[in-house]
């Protein structure tokens, strides 16, 4: 019954210590191979080092007051909503 008892413990320890070997060497193997890769993407010569503002368009009468309509209606909606 004893020598039952201690193969069963020995085999037990055995799984273990193989399960942690395992986990081991996984640990090691993502380390390793994650630790060169890159997110950057490639430089390549190209490239801008300063950035230009596109030009703007200086709207026309008639959207310069449908604009104007807009804001009129947003601005009395506002106010109305502080009176409540």
């Amino acid at each position: 019954m004893f020598i039952n008892d201690n193969l069963q413990f020995s085999s037990i320890m055995n799984t273990k210590r193989n399960i942690i070997a395992i986990l081991v060497a996984v640990f090691v193997g993502a380390t390793l191979c994650g630790c060169s890769y890159n997110e950057l993407p490639p430089k390549t010569s190209d490239a801008s080092k300063s950035y230009i503002k596109p030009k703007g368009e200086i709207p026309t009468a008639a959207e310069r007051e449908e604009l104007k309509a807009i804001r009129a209606e947003y601005e009395a909606a506002v106010s109305a909503g502080k009176g409540k």
